[in-house]
């Protein structure tokens, strides 16, 4: 277990969000995946949604790009306690426990996502220099999937290729659920990647962004950034 940055640099509330990685059975990665029962059954949670790794990168045609046995679950909770209960006392908790987690606190967002309103962001001192997450979640409008790809695919080589990062990762939902989600060494690293510096002028991010404003690739979209707060288990990809 590997304490990230210092409770007391932050001023927190008592929300928590975490996001798990694990490798299941076929079967059981489709009942978690699709399932609505297990979340009517899980106190104190305020919202969750569930996907399936993507190799970053690879094209989308590629049937090795879908790694449909390893599951991502990202969670909003009233406290710590809450995560707790559910990973020592739920069924499909236990299943998680087994995996890779990391526990965040917000401190940014833009845009808009159902369950993902009401924010209560973390006040902290300069992050520049801090480790940080960034998450992105979107529901796609099916009849923008080609032009999503077309301006995604770039950014996510560049992305891939960032030496910078700790881990990133992209994710899927059947039909039209996306994520993404990137762990980097500090804020400024993530910023220099995606708007690039006066020797390293990056394009790709902002010429996706760009055509995003021109026409919008989604329903709803949302892009976070979180304190990494406890970071526990053998992360498996």
């Amino acid at each position: 277990m590997l304490t990230l940055i210092m409770q007391e640099d932050i001023e927190l509330s008592e929300e928590l969000y975490s996001y798990h990685i694990v490798k299941l059975s076929f079967c059981d990665a489709l009942r978690f995946l699709f399932s609505k029962h297990y979340k009517q059954e899980i106190q104190d949670l305020i919202f969750s949604q569930t996907f399936s790794l993507m190799k970053l990168g690879e094209n989308v045609l590629n049937p090795f790009r879908y790694r449909p046995n390893r599951v991502i679950f990202f969670a909003r909770w009233e406290n710590q306690k809450s995560l707790s209960n559910f990973l020592k006392g739920h069924r499909w908790g236990l299943k998680l426990a087994q995996g890779w987690h990391i526990t965040m606190k917000p401190i940014r967002s833009w845009g808009e996502f159902s369950g993902l309103e009401d924010i209560k962001m973390a006040k902290t001192k300069q992050m520049e220099n801090q480790a940080v997450v960034s998450l992105t979640i979107a529901r796609l409008k099916l009849t923008q999937v080609f032009r999503f790809t077309r301006f995604g695919k770039p950014v996510e080589r560049q992305v891939k290729d960032i030496k910078q990062k700790r881990m990133a990762i992209v994710t899927i939902r059947p039909l039209n659920y996306f994520s993404t989600f990137s762990f980097w060494e500090s804020e400024a690293d993530l910023n220099n990647t995606l708007f690039g510096t006066k020797s390293d002028d990056r394009k790709e991010h902002s010429i996706a962004m760009k055509e995003r404003m021109n026409k919008m690739f989604h329903h709803e979209f949302m892009t976070m950034r979180f304190i990494p707060i406890e970071e526990q288990g053998k992360l498996d990809l």
